[in-house]
């Protein structure tokens, strides 16, 4: 077991959580008004919500199943390189989750559940969901009772929690902002290579007035030459 601080204390996983739940097994419904959360909601530890559908519940069932912030969502059921899966919900609005996602509910007094949610997503827990996992007919399943049993948490005081939560969340914030700067940068490319590789942009040592030729596929500078793909590569088995 890995070696952690003397004020640190390893902890069942079942020791945190106050609840757990199964999500729900109804259809999507387009005129439907709760969302519902699915397994491709949940990516590299953070909710993915560009792909939502919609249900209808009675009011009864959406009462024991509707998500309160801070719950932890545990992909259950997968492919075995994507079974346990997992991130917290932080959303406004009325959600629920499919039956393949086993909500917990954690011990506020004990653990902060984004602290939880990042320790679910090391490899030491990566390690552990394989060991549990059992494999059904095109999936494998991991078991939340044998979860909570056999999965151990290293959990630091509350507020050394709090701390460390703030400084991975500001790493988070910054891999965003790089992804979208790589973006942005990507599509600016995409356009100087449109401009540059039909002739529309130019370096200005290579331009001299010349004259441009109109063909099929646009105006092209007089020098330079129209050929077909064939003529310049070959196939290859």
């Amino acid at each position: 077991m890995i070696k952690i601080p003397a004020d640190w204390k390893w902890k069942q996983f079942g020791e945190v959580v106050a609840d757990s739940q199964y999500g729900v097994s109804v259809s999507a419904t387009p005129d439907g008004a709760t969302w519902m959360l699915r397994m491709n909601n949940i990516d590299e530890g953070k909710l993915d919500l560009s792909d939502l559908v919609r249900v209808t519940l009675a009011s009864k069932e959406l009462e024991c199943s509707r998500l309160q912030k801070g719950d932890l969502l545990f992909n259950r059921t997968n492919s075995g390189d994507l079974v346990g899966k997992t991130a917290l919900f932080e959303e406004d609005g009325e959600y629920v989750c499919a039956s393949y996602i086993v909500r917990f509910r954690l011990r506020r007094a004990l653990v902060d559940p984004q602290f939880v949610c990042y320790c679910f997503n090391t490899a030491h827990s990566q390690r552990i969901f394989s060991q549990l996992a059992t494999k059904a007919v095109a999936q494998v399943n991991i078991n939340p009772t044998a979860l909570q049993r056999m999965l151990s948490l290293p959990v630091p005081p509350l507020e050394e929690q709090e701390v460390i939560v703030e400084t991975l969340s500001r790493w988070d914030s910054s891999i965003e902002k790089q992804r979208a700067l790589v973006e942005s940068k990507l599509d600016l490319k995409r356009g100087l290579m449109q401009q540059l590789l039909t002739g529309r942009t130019r370096f200005k040592e290579f331009v001299g007035g010349r004259r441009k030729v109109e063909t099929r596929y646009g105006a092209f500078p007089e020098e330079w030459a129209q050929v077909r793909i064939g003529d310049i590569a070959e196939e290859v088995g």
